[in-house]
């Protein structure tokens, strides 16, 4: 098969967003307190996804052996996060803000089945 990055793109939204979801809000979860100041531009101290607003296939590889085909690259997932600073005992909402994580995926084609998505955050 033939592909460039809209394709791959459109194969990871279709058969893979649960999954690039649930990962972006491990993501989230993981941010630190300086990564969030550089965020919120105040002092939160957690985060969570909101929704993602959009993904990008930035580049993209593609290596065949006699069964499958292995396709990997890097990703961009646009995603809003809202943060939370703690105060008098209280979470308090500081809003909603668009973040980029940028990831590396790759996955399996088979018979026009795809599988086993491994992605990993670049920091």
């Amino acid at each position: 098969m033939k592909y460039n990055k809209n394709i791959i793109l459109n194969i990871l939204s279709s058969k893979f967003f649960e999954q690039i979801t649930e990962y972006t809000l491990e993501c989230v979860w993981q941010l630190d307190e300086s990564d969030l100041w550089n965020i919120f531009d105040e002092e939160a101290v957690c985060a969570d996804l909101d929704n993602i607003d959009s993904l990008r296939v930035t580049d993209y590889s593609v290596h065949q052996d006699e069964e499958s085909e292995h396709i990997c690259g890097t990703l961009e997932v646009s995603a809003f996060i809202t943060g939370y600073a703690h105060w008098d005992g209280e979470n308090l909402y500081l809003g909603s803000r668009l973040c980029p994580f940028d990831m590396t995926f790759g996955f399996y084609r088979t018979q026009d089945k795809y599988f086993d998505l491994k992605l990993e955050y670049i920091c």
